[in-house]
């Protein structure tokens, strides 16, 4: 196991080195104040998700990648940048448009999660040419519903519209909002993370854990 995992320590590291020369993005240490991008390595030992779920506070967002080869440990990973750090979680996608976020759609369930995540989030759809907020009558909770969802986001200048489409809840829902996704062509997905508890959606099924298995584009999430 400790073979394994240096194993996979350098070819992260290796990734990373390939990702800073591939963008021309200068390294600089995360305490460096100088303006324009760059990007620091930290390295430590511990279980991935404490310290992910500890480390993430410190940080605006956090991107996670899927591992096809440790599907059990990418998840593990976001679960606790969800539910330990306070901050927006971004599953990345297999390819990512270089229009990133310019046509987004949130798939509203009037929740306090799915409002955290549009609040979070909100810088990455601020220019977006296209946002539609999405509702699903039957995979609701009490609260705003979608006509109000988008005049909240008019008051920001987001050009957003509304569109409902009918689905149960459950996997149901996930399954549709990925369809609608795909349909729109949106190229970003905003959610609420875990509405139902992580047990019930583990045990039953749910949105957030057929929507994080299944996106083929980048999916934001907070809880």
């Amino acid at each position: 196991m400790a073979e394994d995992s240096e194993q996979r320590v350098v070819a992260a590291r290796e990734r990373f080195d390939a990702c800073l020369q591939s963008a021309n993005l200068r390294r600089a240490d995360i305490s460096d104040a100088e303006p324009g991008p760059s990007a620091s390595w930290h390295e430590t030992k511990g279980i991935e998700s404490q310290v992910i779920g500890e480390r993430g506070r410190l940080f605006d967002l956090i991107v996670i990648g899927r591992e096809q080869d440790h599907p059990g440990d990418w998840m593990n990973a976001c679960e606790a940048a969800l539910f330990d750090t306070g901050k927006p979680v971004l599953v990345a996608a297999e390819q990512v448009e270089d229009t990133f976020g310019d046509n987004a759609v949130i798939a509203w369930n009037s929740s306090a999660e799915t409002a955290r995540a549009v609040a979070l989030g909100i810088t990455l759809i601020a220019n977006a040419s296209q946002v539609t907020v999405l509702t699903m009558p039957g995979a609701s909770v009490p609260g705003p519903d979608g006509a109000e969802f988008v005049a909240h986001l008019r008051r920001h200048g987001i050009n957003a519209t509304h569109d409902t489409i009918e689905s149960a809840g459950g996997e149901e829902a996930g399954a549709a909002t990925l369809e609608y996704v795909k349909a729109k062509g949106a190229n970003l997905l905003i959610k609420g993370a875990y509405t139902h508890t992580r047990l019930r959606q583990i045990v039953f099924g749910g949105a957030t854990r057929y929507i994080l298995n299944n996106a083929d584009v980048p999916v934001l999430l907070a809880h």
